[in-house]
Order: C-alpha cells, then sequence, then structure tokens
C-alpha cells in the first residue's frame, strides 16, 4: 500500500506539471489562432514527451519487470494516441455544442480525468 501511496502522489505532482504544460500550450496555441485539431495535438505531443520521461523517473521508477524502454514507450503511444482522440474528441464536441470559449473550460477537466485513468493504464501495463 505505501508504494501505491508513493506513486499516486508522485505521478499526480508529475500530473500537474503536465496538464500545465499541456494546458498552457493548448491555450496559448489556440489563442494564436491555430485550429483546435492541431493545437491540441501539438500541445499533447509535447506534454507526451514530457510525461514519458518524468513517469518512468520518478512515478514509476523501479516498478514492475525491466523491460526494454522500446516496449514500454510502444505501450505508452499507443496509451496516448487512445487519450489524444478521446480528448480532441471531447473539445471538439464542446467547441461545436457550447462554443469556442467552453474549450477553456473543459480541456483542464478531460485531461484531469483521463489522468487518473492513466494512472492505472501506467502502473499495471505501461510500465509494469
Amino acid at each position: 500500500m505505501r508504494v501505491l501511496i508513493g506513486q499516486a502522489t508522485r505521478f499526480t505532482v508529475v500530473g500537474v506539471v503536465l496538464m500545465g504544460i499541456d494546458t498552457g500550450m493548448f491555450s496559448l496555441l489556440h489563442w494564436l489562432g491555430i485550429a483546435l485539431l492541431p493545437a491540441n495535438t501539438a500541445a499533447r505531443v509535447i506534454a507526451a514527451l514530457a510525461s514519458f520521461y518524468l513517469n518512468g523517473r520518478y512515478s514509476f521508477a523501479g516498478h514492475g519487470e525491466t523491460r526494454p524502454h522500446a516496449l514500454r514507450l510502444g505501450r505508452y503511444v499507443i496509451w496516448w494516441l487512445v487519450m489524444t482522440a478521446i480528448s480532441t474528441g471531447v473539445l471538439w464536441a464542446c467547441h461545436h455544442s457550447l462554443g469556442e470559449q467552453s474549450v477553456y473550460i473543459a480541456k483542464p477537466v478531460v485531461e484531469f480525468v483521463l489522468a487518473v485513468i492513466a494512472f492505472f493504464v501506467s502502473r499495471h501495463w505501461i510500465y509494469a
């Protein structure tokens, strides 16, 4: 239980940093006039690079079996693509049903929900 709490705490700290990077980059790019889909994708790519490194180095360091980084990276990319599709789909739906300003509120909410799910996927599949 102590290990789980430690991982969850480190994952949360890393996640707050990543949420700031992702939401900040998305907001900046979209504010600068980049369309919603490429802005969200670009922000998620930047955050994903930081996420794979930081979570592997801090959140789940020493967890699970020692696996090749290529295997973990492959699993991470699959999961990232799923999360990006969900995130972008929700933002697109908000934009078209609630208006452009709604994406600035929806973005951190969507990413928070995905982060909670991502902890368990990371712990039991990516870094296991």
